[in-house]
């Protein structure tokens, strides 16, 4: 028995020790099969600057790209110059392909065959750059790469635009390379701009749009002009356009439905069309709230506005004003009041922040420092004393948007209203005031301000036939009814 358990001790012993070689080699085989699909290497510095070539390629698609050139668009020509590129360097180059798109997916580097694909994909963009923002983005998408091989082709027409922003990238192995796409000699007419000829347009009456249409080219032509509102053509009518200028054609036309309208005036020019449509939209309200309170009824601002089909018009009296009323008007006409409390000056200061329109006429005889609350939370000028001398309206500002397209003409002895009875205001450099009806010897008649959102009209004089001719001159309508239309 004690021979017997020798021999068995040996042969455990060396069974184990065959067991572990084993286990050892089948590792070692594994460890040897993984490196084998792995294909590690040492890096030298010869393998990591002289390896694979990159390029970035930028291809203009804007607007002016749609221009024709000797073959065709400058467009087919960009892409006929980035397939030349890629099919005369190394099939391992890696490229980038850039368009005015600046999409994400630009930023990582390809091959040549998607190169080529992607280029047959490019189409005409609204998007425009400048050199600075190509090789910015250039730049960072050739830094992904471990090559000192690195090149950029810039291939544009080069408008004047696209220097406006000097090179900013400074990277010396950058080979920077620009080429540029000739158009044929350009003939194209644009619209320039359009506008309505009076500044109020009401429902079912006849209007008038102004289209200023320009010739870029070198001969005269003549082109067809459409005008739509909400997708249904109004008017046409044709236009001759002299070479190098323009011309302005008149389009009538009439709203029936109150509301949003969107319109746009058409012409044809080929092959240059991203200029051939201008869009405007503008307003049409069916009825406008205006609020006015007053110590009685003023039957001029009552004739003026009671029934008026465009106004919504409402009064109360000062001790019976509906503050609910200001969170619904556009406006609000104060007449005859010889004191404001501080809270309605707290309510209609509140009103004029929210992008509400002001109209003040102050009373004949107002109380010391009646209005000085209301015009202190407004930052406007407080009346002083009373003036009772006739003087006339001397001066008004054209330039404001009040009186333009207010007048056909002017002339210097058009008939102004005259003033019987003005206060003088206390002057403020920080009131911002602008003077829009000035009396003779300098004194304001009619000041206007601007304030956060809303608007403030400041009469001196009381909108009574005492006061002066105002309230029964032919300005009258027009000076009140313009700031809220």
């Amino acid at each position: 028995m004690r021979f017997l358990k020798e021999i068995k001790e040996q042969t455990q012993s060396h069974s184990k020790l065959k067991h572990l070689l084993v286990l050892l080699m089948r590792l070692l085989a594994l460890a040897f099969l993984i490196l084998a699909f792995a294909q590690p290497f040492v890096p030298t510095k010869s393998t990591e600057s002289s390896g694979q070539q990159t390029v970035s390629i930028y291809i203009d698609n804007s607007f002016s790209m749609n221009l024709s050139g000797k073959e065709g668009s400058l467009l087919d020509e960009a892409k006929d110059k980035c397939r030349t590129i890629a099919t005369s360097l190394p099939s391992s180059t890696k490229f980038q392909l850039l368009t005015n798109e600046f999409k994400g997916e630009q930023q990582r580097l390809i091959d040549r065959d998607e190169l080529l694909e992607l280029t047959d994909r490019i189409k005409i963009n609204p998007q425009s750059r400048n050199i600075n923002e190509v090789l910015i983005r250039q730049t960072d998408a050739l830094k992904k790469s471990n090559s000192d091989n690195r090149s950029s082709f810039i291939i544009s027409d080069f408008q004047k635009n696209f220097f406006d922003v000097q090179p900013g990238v400074n990277d010396s192995l950058l080979k920077l390379n620009l080429l540029k796409t000739n158009a044929e000699e350009v003939k194209n007419i644009a619209i320039d701009s359009c506008w309505l000829s009076a500044p109020v347009i009401q429902l079912n009456t006849p209007s008038e749009l102004n289209v200023k249409v320009r010739n870029y080219g070198d001969e005269d032509a003549e082109v067809p002009v459409r005008f739509y509102i909400n997708n249904s053509q109004k008017t046409v009518a044709s236009v001759k356009v002299n070479a190098g200028t323009d011309a302005t054609v008149k389009m009538n036309f009439t709203i029936t439905q109150p509301g949003w309208q969107l319109a746009k005036a058409e012409i044809d020019d080929n092959p240059i069309t991203f200029d051939d449509t201008y869009f405007l939209s503008f307003r049409i309200a069916d009825k406008i709230p205006v609020y006015h309170i007053g110590s009685s009824k003023n039957i001029f601002i009552d004739k003026l506005l009671a029934n008026n089909s465009l106004a919504d018009y409402k009064f109360s009296t000062q001790n019976a004003v509906d503050y609910a009323m200001l969170k619904k008007c556009n406006a609000v006409i104060l007449t005859d009041l010889k004191d404001i409390s501080s809270g309605m000056s707290d309510e209609l200061a509140r009103f004029v922040d929210l992008g509400g329109t002001l109209i003040i006429f102050p009373d004949s005889n107002i109380t010391p420092n009646g209005y000085e609350n209301l015009l202190g939370k407004l930052n406007v000028e407080n009346y002083s004393s009373l003036s009772s001398s006739s003087i006339g309206v001397a001066k008004l500002d054209f330039d404001n948007p009040l009186f333009q397209d207010m007048f056909e003409k002017t002339d210097d002895r058009m008939s102004l209203p005259e003033v019987k009875q003005s206060y003088e205001t206390v002057s403020s450099l920080r009131s911002g005031k602008n003077v829009l009806m000035q009396l003779q010897g300098g004194l304001s008649f009619l000041n206007y301000y601007h304030r956060k959102s809303g608007n403030v009209y400041q009469f001196t004089s009381a909108a009574q036939p005492a006061a002066g001719t105002f309230v029964t001159h032919a300005l009258f309508a027009p000076v009140l009814l313009k700031p809220y239309y």
